[in-house]
């Protein structure tokens, strides 16, 4: 824990103040990101991607960090529950309907079964059970496979999914063509009132098939109301752009295809789903939208990096709100 810690330390220290950064300025940053973990809860990807070493002490109130975010998940869900539920084998049993997709489970499949499924899909993932941020996430094409039983039995042998691939709505792929860009929407149930606490859109960078903003993608803030992208987008370093360093691509003024019904697929999800606070993944297809993820216990890092202020106030009223839901029953 100790060294992956100080590896993701040293890593955001390069990112942030290069590869040359001191070992004064790594002092001064580990001696500050203590303090603030101390005062705020905030762990070493909080104090680099909220950039809380160029912020106040009043502006570093205003952010939900990792302990505002258990102690939030912990008011409203069973997180041992939810971390069952986390493993992409469990989560189709409760949000199946609303993938509108093929997946099968890699170690329950039979070798016909994977035929089958190969012939259906000529390109696939592979998701791991418990993978996050993207990590773990192969691409399989059926054209490039010589031996089925050999990649038959390596994927048998790994706990996770195979997912049919995804292919994106038009003006999303121009964005970034080289991965699937989605939609973060997240969801806070209290009673039968499903609140829609904020939404990001998340792209690709340079090239990569992820865009998970931990694994170099970039992300920009959303409209609620009207699925406008407000803002420049910004990267894990702080850096901002209005229009997408890779391809181009304008983000501020972007209009997120067939936002009413991304707001409408979550929303009866959210309904449904076992667990009140909820960071949903959404991919826009040409003619509808799908559910890609569902995550337990959301960092939102990344919604409060692009809306460029913290959520805390914002979260806090959503306990007081369930405080008062509670005393009725």
């Amino acid at each position: 824990m100790l060294r992956q810690m100080i590896a993701k330390f040293n890593f955001y220290i390069e990112k942030h103040f290069g590869e040359g950064a001191s070992i004064l300025t790594k002092t001064k940053h580990a001696i500050l990101g203590v303090i603030d973990f101390i005062i705020y809860g905030s762990t070493v990807t909080d104090y680099f991607e909220l950039t809380f070493y160029k912020k106040s002490s009043f502006e570093k109130r205003k952010y939900m960090t990792f302990r505002d975010s258990n102690r939030f998940s912990k008011a409203f869900d069973d997180l041992d529950e939810g971390w069952k539920l986390s493993q992409k084998t469990e989560l189709s049993t409760w949000v199946g309907k609303y993938f509108k997709r093929e997946q099968i489970s890699t170690a329950e499949m039979s070798f016909a079964e994977f035929e089958s499924f190969c012939d259906r899909h000529p390109t696939f993932l592979f998701k791991p059970s418990d993978g996050s941020c993207g990590i773990g996430i192969e691409i399989i094409k059926v054209s490039e496979i010589t031996d089925f039983h050999k990649v038959y039995e390596s994927l048998h042998a790994k706990d996770g999914v195979l997912d049919e691939y995804i292919v994106q709505h038009r003006s999303m792929e121009k964005l970034h063509p080289q991965s699937l860009n989605t939609l973060r929407v997240v969801s806070v149930r209290i009673g039968t009132e499903v609140n829609i606490a904020a939404a990001v859109l998340r792209m690709g960078n340079e090239g990569s098939s992820i865009d998970n903003y931990s694994a170099g993608g970039i992300v920009a803030p959303v409209d609620i109301k009207s699925g406008l992208v407000t803002a420049a987008a910004e990267d894990i370093y702080g850096k901002r752009y209005v229009f997408h360093p890779y391809t181009g691509a304008q983000i501020v003024g972007f209009n997120v295809p067939s936002w009413g019904k991304v707001i409408d697929l979550v929303r009866a999800a959210a309904a449904d789903a076992p667990l009140s606070y909820i960071g949903w993944d959404v991919a826009v297809r040409q003619d509808d939208c799908v559910i890609v993820e569902a995550n337990y216990r959301p960092m939102i890092n990344a919604v409060q990096a692009a809306d460029g202020g913290g959520k805390k106030e914002q979260f806090d009223s959503y306990i007081e709100q369930l405080k008062k839901e509670r005393l009725k029953k």
